[in-house]
């Protein structure tokens, strides 16, 4: 939800607010919605921080601010003794996959912080409607909702970036 380069720091102060509230822990929730409410406030928190101390680029994007999406859930085969073990991708696919994720990655960072913390929520971290209902403090009909508008809004977003990289102007002239 920060980005790579701030995912240690807002870490830490995640877990220094953990501890800190230990003592005020109520069990009125599990313990890992407890955690990951308090986590998600460190995120939000860092990125309206950032937001007032950042300064507009002339660049819309830069590399560097890209971090890697989640994995694509890969093919698996069995092992000599019957194990299942992932499927080393080819070079065209793993080529694909890094495009692919920077491309989402590119369009989650556009998206303002309600809609980008939901999508991780559900689809990066995998937690339940119930899950990220107490999370947020939300009704889980509100859950739903507001993810369906996330997800409209990512599509959106991978179509406007796809279609700016693959405009005559920008194409390679291979």
């Amino acid at each position: 939800m920060v980005g790579r380069d701030a995912a240690a720091d807002v870490c830490q102060s995640a877990l220094l607010n953990i501890v800190r509230g230990l003592a005020g822990f109520d069990f009125q929730s599990g313990f890992g919605t407890w955690s990951t409410r308090i986590t998600i406030n460190a995120c939000l928190s860092y990125r309206r921080s950032e937001k007032i101390r950042r300064t507009e680029s002339l660049s819309p994007y830069s590399p560097s601010d890209a971090e890697p999406g989640p994995p694509e859930p890969g093919a698996a085969s069995r092992g000599p003794r019957g194990d299942w073990r992932p499927v080393e991708p080819g070079a065209e696919e793993r080529i694909q996959s890094s495009e692919l994720s920077g491309l989402l990655t590119r369009a989650l960072a556009t998206l303002d912080a309600e809609r980008r913390a939901i999508l991780v929520l559900r689809d990066v971290r995998g937690l339940d409607y119930s899950q990220i209902a107490s999370v947020l403090g939300i009704a889980e009909g509100t859950v739903k909702s507001r993810l369906f508008r996330a997800r409209e809004a990512l599509k959106t977003a991978v179509e406007q970036l796809a279609s700016e990289t693959t405009t005559p102007g920008n194409a390679d002239p291979d």
